[in-house]
Parts: structure tokens; sequence; C-alpha cells
């Protein structure tokens, strides 16, 4: 079953679980590189943006006909950039959801009828010109012409997207979006899964699922990610599971041949998750079956294990693959100055989760370019904006620089940088790194954060600390989990407060130093900050610790 009208991650899953329980070579694709020969202009500067974000999405979903809104969208392919393409395109997309079920109500009395009981598939042109209701007639032909096609069974017409015909704006959109586009025409074209069985054969469902697994990791950005993961478990699911009028066991609890072969050349791809979770398959499947045939275990423990595998499967694939762009997926948002600046800059995508979404989205529909004539910014030495998931991997962007060498007089030879305008250097913590023109990001790195995420001081503390009396110390800007202050003479701890959660960047310690204990003059205050299990590596800015000397006082 493709994903015909989008996907929802959560009824994949459980379609994966039914088939688990009932039925109890890969493509290579190369990421295409835009070049650009001149820069854009800024979308900021542009009139086009207001006009396509408010008025092309209303008049695409207001079309009255699939038809009217693929001329809606042909009409402003010259108008439009990619990126800006892309979001029609998904516009597109969601208007297919309620209008099939228009079609299916203009062709309810046809269907009850039995008007289509001769008809097989494909469905073509020939079939259509022999329906003697005009009405009935045209509203099948402009519906293919809106990029629809219909499935035939049981004497009933079924409308469903015909991706293979919306590859055609494939050169119009970004590789990210003609990719998925392929891929959703391929589950289009030839059905994986109906009416209980799995309707190819079972070493593509492994090439598929190679494919889906290619696409997530070139396009971990895509705003198509989710859907593509959900394909790439369905088809890990039919391939692992079956279906239940499609077995993977005979009933010696032997694997028939065909699966076999299927999982054996998906193992192959060792350097894939799909490889790896083939692999560990065979090995279940080995050491289940055998244990059955010698009567170790009965029939209900020969599937719970299998079952037990999918709840593993799943987990693996939720962890391995993270939609980057999702704010639910941040754990926060950081500012790095080129020097310290004695300031923070910090958001929480819960808290502010319109501002989160915001700069993924600018981060999806960033333009990824060859660089030329670029170089990232040394380290530190520019403005710098931390994505940091929750999973524990990070991604920066910093503006793009274009440097110069020159020679003086004296033969000493220096270099000068300068940001690129309107360009970004991207990098993640797996140490993969590209440029892109976004003038979004450009701006936001430069000094459009502080819009969302103002300066903060990071720290107050009083002058003078006074023996026998209260005193307190309040942060902003961290991004430990904990924090605790510590006063120190010499190389000696001698006082250390509680340790205070912190909340969304705030903390707040207090304390009393005894007069009896502790004696006035000069110590040595330490704000510590405790990360976050798995986020110990994460420096986290000017909110995290300092070190300064207080005056104790009598």
């Amino acid at each position: 079953m493709g994903l015909l009208f989008g996907c929802n991650p959560k009824l994949v899953l459980g379609l994966m679980a039914l088939i688990f329980l009932s039925g109890c070579m890969s493509s290579s694709y190369t990421k295409p590189i835009v070049t650009e020969t001149s820069p854009r202009p800024s979308p900021i500067a542009t009139e086009a943006i207001p006009v396509y974000a408010e008025e092309l999405p209303k008049t695409i979903r207001e079309a009255r006909t699939a038809k009217e809104a693929i001329a809606i969208f042909e009409t402003n392919i010259p108008l439009l950039k990619p990126d800006e393409l892309d979001r029609l395109l998904m516009e597109l997309e969601e208007f297919y959801r309620s209008d099939a079920d228009h079609v299916n109500a203009a062709l309810r009395s046809a269907n009850e009828s039995g008007l289509f009981s001769r008809f097989s598939n494909p469905v073509g042109s020939d079939q259509i010109d022999e329906i003697q209701d005009e009405k009935i007639r045209t509203i099948i032909s402009e519906a293919i012409e809106g990029k629809y096609k219909f499935n035939a069974g049981e004497g009933v017409l079924v409308p469903i997207v015909d991706y293979r015909a919306l590859t055609s704006y494939a050169s119009f959109v970004t590789p990210a979006m003609a990719d998925y586009l392929e891929l959703m025409a391929t589950a289009s074209d030839k059905p994986a899964f109906g009416d209980g069985s799995i309707l190819i054969p079972r070493t593509e469902l492994g090439e598929r699922a190679l494919q889906a697994e290619q696409y997530l990791n070139d396009y971990p950005y895509s705003p198509r990610f989710d859907r593509v993961k959900a394909e790439f478990g369905l088809n890990l699911g039919l391939l692992f599971g079956g279906s239940s009028n499609s077995e993977i066991y005979d009933e010696n609890k032997r694997l028939i041949p065909e699966v076999k072969e299927a999982w054996n050349t998906a193992a192959a791809h060792k350097d894939t998750l799909t490889g790896k979770l083939s692999k560990d398959r065979i090995l279940l499947s080995d050491k289940i079956t055998s244990s059955f045939n010698k009567g170790k275990i009965s029939v209900e423990t020969f599937y719970q294990e299998i079952r037990k595998f999918r709840d593993r499967m799943e987990t693996r694939i939720n962890a391995y693959y993270v939609n980057r762009t999702d704010p639910a997926q941040v754990q926060w948002i950081a500012m790095s100055h080129p020097i310290p600046m004695g300031i923070a800059n910090l958001l929480f995508p819960d808290e502010k989760q319109a501002e989160a979404a915001q700069l993924l989205q600018w981060l999806a529909e960033a333009d990824e370019v060859d660089g030329e004539g670029m170089t990232q910014p040394l380290h530190g030495r520019s403005m710098a904006a931390n994505i940091v998931y929750r999973d524990g991997k990070t991604l920066e962007i910093r503006p793009a620089w274009s440097c110069d060498t020159e020679k003086s007089t004296e033969g000493s030879t220096g270099t000068s940088c300068t940001p690129v305008k309107d360009y970004v250097w991207i990098g993640d913590s797996k140490g993969q790194s590209w440029f892109a023109l976004s003038p979004f990001l450009f701006e936001f790195v430069n000094s459009g954060y502080k819009a969302s995420m103002p300066d903060v001081i990071p720290y107050h503390f009083p002058n003078a600390i006074r023996l026998g009396e209260s005193f307190k110390i309040e942060g902003r800007g961290s991004t430990a989990e904990k924090t605790y202050l510590q006063l120190s003479q010499g190389n000696k701890v001698v006082w250390r407060s509680d340790e205070t959660k912190v909340d969304h960047g705030a903390f707040e310690i207090t304390g009393k130093l005894d007069a009896a204990k502790y004696k006035a003059g000069d110590y040595e205050l330490r704000i510590v900050g405790i990360p976050y299990k798995g986020f110990e590596s994460f420096e986290g800015g000017e909110g995290n610790g300092i070190q300064t000397s207080i005056q104790v006082t009598d």
C-alpha cells in the first residue's frame, strides 16, 4: 500500500504491528548540487512572498476541482523558485486529501449501479471512452487531467493521486522534492500491499526500503521526511512480517525461499539500517525455527519473539532517523558570539514553538550550493546559531566567508575575510558540512535572532556576601539540567550549595554562611552547571558556569 494521500506515522506503525501479527540491489541516489551563477535577490526585499504565502495556497485550497488546482500550480511555475514550488506542491497534496472524497461522492451512484463492473487495471482511456453517461465520463476525464488515476476493483472505481504524473514537475522543484515524487510514484505505480496481500516481489520490498533510507540520509531536513520515514517502516514491516495472505514461513516454521532470498539480498547492504535489521531478522529466524522444530518453544512463543523484534525495529528506526525540522525534536537553540559578550541568547521550542518552527523551515528551504569561492568561518570567529536536538546531535549555522590573501610591500602576507551576503555555512555533529543560499538564515544569524532570542544577562549576584545573612544568585540562559554554587579559598572548596534545577535556562541559588564557621575575606565564587545526560560535550554558551572573586564581610 503506497502513501497515496500522505501518511500518519502512528497509523503506519499500527499497520506494521498488524502485519507482523497476521503474517507471523539498491538504487543509487545522488543528491544534486544547486550551483548559483549569481545571487538571488533576498526574499525579504521582494513583494512576491506575501502574495505567495497568503494567496496561492488559499487559491489551491479553494479550487473547485483537481483540474483547476493543477492549472493554478502550472501557471505559477515560471513565477516561483523551487523551494516555493515545493510548498505549493505540498499544498496540492493536501488538496487531494479532501478532494478525493468529492470525486468518490460524484461517482457513488455509478459505483453502486455496477457501471464499472467490467473495468480492469490499469484503467485507460479506451475503457473510459466506452462510458455512455457523459456526466460520469467528464468527471473521470477531468479528474485524470487533475493528476488522478483510477483503480478498478469489485465493480467500483477508486481515485488515487497519480504521482507518476506529478513527476513531470521534477525539474521545477528542489532535488529533495523531485526525489520524493519519484519514491511516491514507485509506490503509486505498483502498490506494495492490498487486500491483505503483498503485491510485489519480496526483494522489491527490500529495494524500496533501501531507496527510502537513502532519501532519509540525503535529505534529513526535507519537509517530507516523516512521510518517507513512514514508507520506510511500512516496507520493512512487510518484508520482515509478511501479511495475513502472504506468509513468510511454511507449516514447519521454515522460511519460504523467496523471503529468505529477499532478506539475504537486503542484508548485503551492511552499512544501512535495512541491512543491519535484515541480518538480525535472519539470525532470529534461524534461532526460533530451530527451537520450534526441536520442541523447545511453542507457536505462541515463536510469534512472541517476532513481535519483540518488531518493537525493537520501530525503536531503532525512530532512533536512527529523527526529523531535524520538527521543533518537538529540538532541546534548545543557542547563539554563540565571536568573543565573550557577557550575554546569553537562548530559545526553548516548547516555549516558542512558532519561532523554532520558522527557523527550522528556513533550514529546510535553504538551497544547497557548491560553495565555490567561499570558506568555512574559523571556529569562534563569527556568530553562530546552534540547534541542539534531543538525541544529542547538533547543527551549527554560520555566515559563509570569502577570504582574500594579500602580500604587503614588506613581503608579509595577511588574510582578510568577509561574510558573503545571503549565504551560510551549515555543519552537523557527524562532521558533514555544506554551503547554502538562504537570505533568511543569513539575516537570522547576524542580527535577526534577537527578535526571538533577546539578550539576557546570565548572572545576577551581590557585590558582597555578609556572614550570617541570606544571599541569592540568579541565573538565566543556562542549558544545564541542574546547577550549584561553591566558594573556595586557595584551591580548597570551603562551601557548596545544594543542587537546584534549571527551568528553561533560569535558576535561583540561595545560601547563608555561618559566621561561626567562616571568616571574612576574599573568596572565589563558582557557579557549576550539571548538563543533561547525553549533552556533556555541549559547551552551552555564557549561561552554564562562571568563576569570579567575591568579598565576604562581617
